[in-house]
């Protein structure tokens, strides 16, 4: 069996990042729900800010802007009240709002699951002289991590993923890598990726 094309994986990571949508939204509603109606919980409240900036990047990734745009608007909510004791009335329905606003754009992302996305070609050329170069991408989204990576190779780089900088240092100690793209947000902290980083 021939091995599939950059495009080919591309379209595949679409099809199963699309598939995913439905449980995402699923875990912000019942992480709300229980925000709402058990406890008031930072932890909780964070998971969801967490899930809001996945989307954010993930759906500029797969070209979803309207799920990138709602994401980012319900990030935005969730980071304010991430200082807080409490949610006003007032924030608790922006937020349900947002919820609303990004159901609707995974709603309209899943109907058109079967639109093909083009693939851009690069001359040969270019693809050859890039063979060398080593890229490491640190991401803990697997389908946006998964996607990068096909696209770098498929501009004929060599890269590899890893789920968070703890993984990176333990897997590259006797590797080099030309440059490295790094999440700035992990579950450990918003700014996690630069902390490290620095």
């Amino acid at each position: 069996m021939a091995e599939a094309t950059p495009g080919q994986k591309l379209q595949e990571l679409r099809k199963r990042y699309i598939a995913g949508l439905p449980e995402r939204m699923g875990e912000l509603r019942d992480s709300w729900n229980r925000l709402q109606h058990v406890s008031w919980d930072p932890k909780a409240l964070a998971f969801m800010s967490q899930c809001a900036h996945k989307l954010t990047g993930s759906g500029a990734t797969f070209q979803f802007p309207d799920i990138t745009d709602t994401a980012r608007i319900l990030e935005q909510q969730l980071q304010a009240l991430l200082e807080k004791a409490d949610a006003s009335a007032a924030e608790r329905q922006q937020i349900d709002d947002s919820l609303k606003a990004l159901e609707g754009a995974i709603t309209q992302a899943t109907s058109t699951s079967s639109e093909a996305v083009p693939v851009a070609a690069e001359p040969r050329e270019f693809i050859e002289q890039n063979r060398q170069h080593r890229i490491a991408i640190i991401e803990d989204d697997a389908s946006q991590a998964e996607h990068l990576k096909n696209w770098l190779e498929q501009q004929g780089y060599s890269a590899e993923t890893f789920e968070d900088p703890d993984a990176y240092g333990q897997r590259t100690e006797s590797q080099h890598h030309h440059l490295v793209l790094l999440d700035i947000s992990f579950p450990k902290g918003a700014l996690e990726g630069i902390a490290w980083l620095e």
